[in-house]
């Protein structure tokens, strides 16, 4: 019967926590392993720490990990809020969500307040704001829930257009289809990526 390497720890069939790992680069110090056959390293060297997190979104550091969401309307009352708010209840905290417009509203429109409201997320109190243009540079995804908005900046990274209805004048009853359709589209192409 062959004897096992020195390297390799007796009975375990891994290699014990000082291996010297070939495939480092040369005078690269190695570190003990830090996996066992279910959690194996990642990437070329085996000496760097894997990622035990599968969700990367549920970092320590939620400014590092957690990418940015930017809803865009014209004006920041009806639409781009209520794309807000449907993803900051639907995403569990997996995205930073903002949203503004090119030319920003006194306040949110009551009816689109109240059918948030019915999901148990308040933003009568949010106040509508312009789009600066370092939002549209750093925001990870920017959606237009109205086509054909004239940014002032093209947006950097991911743009999407979705076309819904301007809810500006309609009731309660009026939006609560618009919302719908606005979950659906946020669940099909956000979190089921």
């Amino acid at each position: 019967m062959p004897k096992a390497p020195e390297n390799w720890a007796a009975g375990s069939g891994w290699p014990s926590a000082t291996v010297r790992r070939p495939h480092c680069r040369p005078g690269q110090r190695p570190r003990p392993l830090l996996h066992t056959p279910a959690r194996l390293p990642l990437g070329r060297c085996a000496s760097r720490q894997p990622d035990l997190d599968p969700n990367p979104h549920r970092s320590s550091d939620p400014r590092i990990t957690k990418p940015t969401v930017l809803f865009l309307c014209q004006h920041n009352a009806g639409r781009s809020q209520l794309g807000a708010a449907l993803l900051e209840i639907l995403a569990d905290d997996r995205y930073t969500v903002t949203s503004a417009g090119l030319s920003p509203a006194d306040a949110v429109n009551p009816s689109i307040a109240a059918t948030v409201a019915e999901l148990g997320l308040d933003i009568s109190a949010r106040i509508p704001r312009a789009v600066t243009v370092e939002e549209l540079q750093t925001a990870d995804i920017v959606i237009a829930m109205k086509p054909g908005l004239k940014l002032p900046v093209t947006p950097a990274r991911e743009f999407l257009e979705w076309a819904f209805p301007d809810p500006t004048d309609w009731s309660v009853e009026n939006v609560r289809p618009l919302r719908a359709s606005v979950e659906k589209q946020i669940t099909e192409l956000l979190l089921n990526r």
